[in-house]
């Protein structure tokens, strides 16, 4: 590890128990591509729309944030950086050379809701890109940690141009009258006239003071991390190569239902550099005793249990080379959620390396080319519509 990165190291570490004290207090007052298909519980737990698209995010939107009070946290937010973060981050930035230069090394968290793991790696001298499909996380994020993260104040839409690259600023579609809800749009006389603005994905642009390092970029990109890209990234974010050196991914593989793993990983590759990094945090247990709803009504799982096998599987030899670090109890599940009790529930920590040169699998390649033209389709249907009505 280089000099300047194990100083930080060393300081952001010392800084971790301050940030979960100070953090919670500010918390209070700011509150005054997958498998060729996937499999049910997927299909359960994401939701369909009408034009065809998936909508991965109204669970966590509805049932998650949405049914807890503003000065309350959802069960899986840990009020601290993770330990096994604090523990392995030497291993995670040792030797890290940045794809950017000029801006530094920088750090990917997929599913990040409001995680004091991003102010810790912007300690360590990383610029950090956050992908989070729920707003209220971001805003409680900008609330609790206001005096730390500067910036953050609004947000930015994106849309994407005809040439295939992202861009800051909202796509507009003009219509003479509300016409029905349409995906990440809202209806509104704007700048550009009445009619159909597009309001997601949008990104929050911070930044966050790290002592010898100046001031380090935070990204916190609001999308659905199924659909982030290179070309997203590149276009919304300081990540201007499309794709960050290394990625922190606790709470976010075991959240995602098993029929959409290999989606998400492909997700996880498509966003990291060759030769980049993970440290992967998942928990483990026997599926069995806390079954999978084909329903998807139920509210646990998840967290999904993600074995070892499981790991290796989405991580296949010959494209990474997966590290177990530690594998240790996990005891607090079982105090907030029933469903665990009784239940034996590890947590285990991967150090996993991409190799130079790989590729996502055919499957994922497959799926990625289904959704573009699953994307593609359905802008030509909304054209469609537009024209017809003389929109």
């Amino acid at each position: 590890m280089s000099g300047s990165l194990s100083a930080a190291l060393a300081t952001a570490r010392g800084r971790a128990a301050a940030l979960a004290a100070a953090g919670a207090a500010a918390g209070a007052a700011g509150a005054a591509l997958a498998a060729p298909q996937p499999r049910r519980p997927a299909r359960c737990y994401f939701e369909p729309r009408p034009d065809g698209s998936t909508d991965r995010l109204a669970r966590w939107s509805g049932r998650t944030w949405g049914k807890i009070p503003w000065d309350r946290s959802p069960t899986f937010h840990l009020k601290g950086v993770h330990p096994l973060l604090e523990k392995y981050a030497s291993r995670l930035v040792d030797g890290v050379s940045a794809l950017d230069a000029e801006i530094g090394p920088s750090a990917l968290v997929p599913l990040c809701g409001k995680s004091y793991d991003l102010l810790f790696l912007c300690q360590l001298g990383l610029g950090v890109v956050g992908v989070e499909g729920i707003l209220r996380p971001i805003c409680e994020f900008r609330s609790e940690h206001q005096g730390r993260v500067r910036g953050l104040r609004r947000s930015t839409p994106l849309h994407l141009r005809a040439d295939g690259t992202w861009a800051e600023g909202a796509d507009f579609q003009a219509a003479d009258g509300f016409a029905g809800a349409r995906p990440h749009r809202v209806f509104k006389s704007g700048p550009e006239g009445l009619g159909y603005y597009a309001d997601f994905p949008a990104v929050w642009h911070g930044t966050v003071p790290a002592g010898v390092h100046g001031t380090r970029p935070l990204d916190l990109l609001q999308a659905d991390f199924f659909e982030a890209s290179p070309a997203m990234l590149a276009g919304g974010t300081f990540a201007r190569r499309g794709a960050c050196d290394v990625a922190v991914d606790r709470g976010g593989l075991d959240a995602v239902p098993p029929g959409a793993r290999r989606q998400y990983v492909a997700a996880l590759s498509r966003l990291l550099k060759p030769e980049g990094r993970v440290l992967l945090i998942v928990l483990e247990y026997d599926q069995s005793q806390v079954p999978v709803d084909p329903t998807g009504k139920r509210s646990r799982p998840p967290p999904f249990s993600v074995p070892e096998a499981e790991v290796r599987r989405l991580f296949p030899a010959g494209a990474w080379d997966v590290e177990l670090l530690e594998r240790r109890p996990e005891t607090e599940i079982s105090t907030f959620s029933p469903a665990f009790s009784g239940v034996t529930v590890r947590e285990a920590a991967y150090l996993i390396h991409k190799r130079p040169g790989a590729t996502p699998s055919t499957a994922a390649r497959r799926a990625a080319g289904c959704a573009a033209v699953a994307g593609a389709l359905a802008a030509a249907a909304w054209a469609t519509r537009d024209a017809r009505r003389g929109g």
